[in-house]
């Protein structure tokens, strides 16, 4: 991911930058999802095993530095950011997919796999190639 300029931010920004703002991104859009869903706030960190499987399950593989469970949570925090940063994703877009997707009683992952193919198709403007 090259650097650019967001107009949010104001100044450029890299792929570890992108990271930090999409972990906080991702847990709050998380924590309000499962707060409508429940009925009552609730605050939760989105675990990194939970979004390395979900880069897995959203056939976004291939598109990640590492395979590290690590590296593959920076990669999806990096690409919801990049999203939200340019505008083309909304944070309530974000919990309206997560909560869709719980509301259907699927895994964590495979509701974050559902946000990351919605990013990745707002910030490449296509589908996740196969």
């Amino acid at each position: 991911m090259r650097q650019r300029v967001y107009p949010l931010l104001g100044f450029r920004a890299g792929f570890e930058e992108l990271a930090k703002i999409g972990d906080a991104i991702l847990n709050l859009s998380y924590s309000l999802a499962l707060s409508r869903a429940a009925g009552r706030v609730t605050g939760r960190k989105v675990p990194n095993a939970v979004l390395a499987e979900a880069v897995q399950l959203a056939g976004l593989r291939a598109h990640a530095r590492r395979g590290t469970r690590h590296s593959l949570g920076d990669f999806a925090e990096s690409l919801v950011a990049e999203a939200v940063l340019l505008g083309r994703l909304s944070i309530e877009e974000c919990v309206d997919v997560l909560e869709r997707a719980m509301r259907r009683e699927v895994s964590e992952a495979e509701a974050f796999a559902a946000l990351l193919r919605r990013s990745w198709e707002a910030v490449r403007g296509g589908q996740v190639p196969l």
